[in-house]
This record gives structure tokens, C-alpha cells and sequence, in this order.
């Protein structure tokens, strides 16, 4: 395990799955950034950090504004 198991309702978060790499001598040079989901970034974040908060994880006013 990772650590700590919280359970998340599925109306708060959709799991993702990422298989383990296929090529594993490729260089950070030869690999892809897949910038698709920063697209989502402004209604994404705020989301996270309510499902943090519902979870516990994160406190109640704390600013998660980049500097």
C-alpha cells in the first residue's frame, strides 16, 4: 500500500488508471507531457481541494493559490 486509505464517494472523484511503462530505458528527454488536463485547471483545483476538505485531508481555509 501507499500509506493511509481514505474512501472518496464516487460523486467526488473518478478513478484514472495508468499501466506500468512498456519502454522502461526511455529517457525524460524521449517521453510526453500530457499538458490536456491543465486545460482543467480552474474548475479542477477548486474541486480537489473540496474533496480534500470533505475528506479531511485538508484544512478548512487554507489557501492553495500558487505564489
Amino acid at each position: 500500500t501507499f500509506g493511509e486509505v481514505v474512501k472518496v464517494p464516487p460523486d467526488v472523484c473518478r478513478i484514472i488508471h495508468v499501466r506500468v511503462p512498456l519502454q522502461s530505458k526511455l529517457t525524460l528527454d524521449q517521453l510526453h507531457v500530457d499538458k490536456r488536463l491543465w486545460d482543467f485547471s480552474q474548475r479542477l483545483v477548486p474541486r480537489v481541494d473540496h474533496a480534500l476538505r470533505r475528506v479531511g485531508l485538508l484544512g478548512p481555509e487554507e489557501d492553495t493559490t500558487p505564489s
